[in-house]
């Protein structure tokens, strides 16, 4: 396996304009995506020999130099922009990325045999302010019951680890729209990482101490 960033740069040489611009462009939000996420949406290619993850280092790589390629070879492909270094958070370009969270396995091309074991990248897109990317996985781990609840409303000690085996078989149904069947999951679960969380938006507050769906208000002047 090569370490060197362009290694995959043959995958993206024809295309290095169009995929630059959708990386450095890509639509703002307020969440930090995931690496893989991110590859598939601007639509990176394998091949027998590099997968998504490392035809994304080498787009990083060529657009912190503002180009690919070899000068001597004369096979040097411009990305349309100024270099950019995306590992600053205060580029100007309002795209970012950070290294962070356990290790993870990266599929490579088809005929290679051992994936890649690394820390994954996030995303920031926006010049928008938004929370840090471990507080952002905290909810996560909350909302998808990777975290025993360390508070509820409710004073009996087997109430958290039910809520989170609950919470671990009820975000993705509450996600694709089954609603009839995650009722529990959007009337308590969601509130209750909210309210565990609602510091973070000081524009919101509860209106009474039982803690449901709709015990959250904007706040008034």
């Amino acid at each position: 396996m090569s370490k060197n960033p362009f290694s995959a740069f043959k995958l993206i040489e024809q295309d290095l304009q169009v995929l630059s611009k959708k990386l450095l462009e890509f639509p703002p939000c307020n969440s930090w995506i995931h690496e893989s996420v991110v590859a598939r949406t601007i639509g990176l290619s394998t091949n027998n020999q590099y997968g998504q993850s490392e035809t994304l280092s080498t787009l990083i790589a060529c657009i912190k130099k503002g180009w690919g390629g070899n000068k001597r070879d004369r096979t040097q492909v411009h990305t349309g922009f100024s270099p950019v270094e995306l590992q600053d958070q205060n580029n100007g370009v309002g795209v970012c990325f950070q290294t962070w969270g356990a290790k993870e396995t990266f599929k490579r091309g088809k005929d290679s045999t051992d994936p890649i074991l690394r820390h994954p990248r996030w995303f920031k897109f926006g010049t928008a302010s938004i929370h840090e990317l471990g507080v952002q996985m905290d909810i996560v781990n909350e909302l998808t019951g990777k975290r025993v609840p360390s508070f509820l409303n409710d004073d009996d000690p087997t109430i958290p680890v039910f809520a989170a085996k609950r919470r671990k078989n009820s975000f993705i149904k509450f996600y694709k729209g089954t609603e009839k069947e995650c009722i529990p999951y959007r009337n308590y679960d969601i509130p209750a990482v909210a309210a565990k969380y609602l510091s973070l938006w000081p524009e919101i507050t509860l209106k009474s101490k039982t803690i449901r769906r709709r015990s959250f208000s904007p706040m008034t002047c």
